[in-house]
């Protein structure tokens, strides 16, 4: 009787650690995240990425105008309709020279989700006299000299 008790409540636990194996492995899914160049100039892309560990990982690639790149990540469940949460920053530069720092907060105004991820960088990203005149005390190049503005 003691063997047979043993054996259901083995069998039991078989079955149980099947179920949530395949509970915790089919709640993921792969989801990508595309970004676009849609502006006339060649923009050297780095992504700044923070692993489940605090490591920083960048990914780095250049995008020639209206060219995309992609990257996959793999998601929760509950983070389905959010982007990649390792994506903490994107810097990007372009041929004239303009630098530009994305913040997670910013990325996430100009992704739409449209099946996958997509991140449109355009003029308007990529203004960098918009750039420094919200930032203070920042060098600008005005009539071929640096002058040095200030917010008011």
């Amino acid at each position: 009787m003691d063997k047979i008790i043993l054996n259901y409540l083995f069998l039991f636990f078989k079955i149980l650690s099947i179920f949530s194996l395949l509970a915790t492995t089919s709640c993921s899914s792969i989801e990508m995240v595309s970004i676009k160049n849609n502006t006339y100039d060649v923009i050297q892309f780095r992504g700044q990425f923070i692993t489940k560990y605090g490591d920083i990982n960048n990914l780095d690639f250049i995008l020639k105008p209206d060219n995309s790149n992609l990257w996959r990540y793999e998601s929760g469940y509950m983070e389905e309709k959010h982007l990649d949460k390792g994506l903490k920053k994107i810097f990007l530069k372009n041929t004239k020279g303009c630098e530009i720092t994305l913040d997670r907060s910013e990325i996430e105004n100009i992704a739409k989700k449209n099946g996958m991820w997509e991140i449109n960088i355009n003029e308007k990203t990529m203004d960098c006299e918009k750039q420094s005149d919200e930032t203070p005390n920042v060098m600008k190049l005005k009539n071929n000299r640096f002058s040095l503005i200030f917010p008011v």
